[in-house]
């Protein structure tokens, strides 16, 4: 559009203004060092609770580690893990995969069904746990059949008050998400379905 504008004295002149709205607010994250550091709030710390993490995700790639896979990291606390699998013998190739460490020692590690995640589409991910031994993932609100390679889920998360919650990045710093993410949610309540899919 076009308008005067005036130094306030005599002099005045046309200008025109081109307006640029994005259509996204989504973060781009480039799988090498891009992250988003939410801090060590003790309301992140879920140790005696359930959980549901939430999120859109536009992946482009599997992640930074391609020898190992991808692991490209939607949501990091180091105790509880959201992300990406590429290829890997441990897990479902071209999966989501959510891994917990619990305060009795034990690791679970839970993943959706080959090709269930797809490079260059959003996706909306959500994962469940209900605090003593069923997770449930969803992928646009369609629930997903899980592969366990490990432990089963057993009581509460280990303690996490020590670690950052990261979006986007391990905290090793060597597991980068490549691609887009948009509105992470993190509840300390197991969502329902009729939740997730609304």
């Amino acid at each position: 559009f076009n308008y005067t504008i005036s130094d306030g004295k005599s002099i005045s002149g046309p200008a025109r203004v081109i307006l640029t709205v994005a259509s996204t607010f989504a973060l781009f994250f480039d799988g090498k060092d891009d992250y988003v550091d939410c801090g060590k709030n003790d309301d992140l710390n879920l140790t005696t609770t359930a959980l549901t993490i939430e999120a859109w995700i536009r992946p482009s790639g599997w992640g930074e580690r391609t020898d190992l896979g991808g692991y490209g990291r939607v949501v990091d606390k180091e105790k509880y893990i959201l992300f990406l699998n590429g290829e890997n013998s441990d897990y479902a190739n071209h999966s989501l995969v959510f891994v917990m460490d619990h305060a009795d020692g034990s690791f679970s590690a839970l993943c959706t069904p080959e090709n269930s995640i797809r490079l260059g589409l959003w996706q909306h991910l959500a994962v469940t746990y209900n605090g003593t031994e069923t997770v449930r993932m969803y992928i646009n609100g369609d629930e997903q059949s899980l592969h366990q390679p490990y432990d089963p889920p057993s009581g509460s998360v280990a303690d996490n008050s020590g670690y950052a919650l990261l979006i986007g990045e391990s905290a090793a710093q060597n597991r980068a998400f490549r691609g887009e993410i948009d509105e992470v949610r993190i509840w300390k309540t197991p969502r329902s379905r009729e939740d997730i899919q609304s």
